[in-house]
């Protein structure tokens, strides 16, 4: 007797691997502030457009260890402005995204 699979979810998740460059300090403080505060150190959900269909899509951060990466950007136009790179992995959720 053959056994039975089943899936592990009852939908299937999209993992994708952000990076959001280039990022000044107010900028990279900003996205702290949102990570730490109404993310709750990226165990809630946040809405955000999808990378290739743009419609708005619940997601949340995969979890890691770090749960983002932090690299400096050298090619920059200005000399006053440090580039910030910041990559983490998103992975699609199933809710129904919030109405305003």
């Amino acid at each position: 007797m053959t056994p039975v699979e089943r899936p592990r979810t009852s939908w299937a998740p999209e993992l994708y691997q952000v990076t959001m460059v280039p990022m000044d300090r107010a900028m990279f403080q900003a996205f702290q502030s949102w990570f730490r505060g109404p993310l709750a150190y990226g165990t809630l959900p946040f809405v955000m457009d999808h990378p290739i269909t743009r419609e708005p899509t619940v997601w949340r951060i995969v979890k890691g260890d770090p749960p983002y990466q932090v690299s400096k950007v050298l090619a920059m136009r200005s000399a006053d402005v440090r580039g910030i790179s910041v990559s983490f992995g998103i992975q699609s959720m199933p809710l129904p995204v919030p109405v305003p």
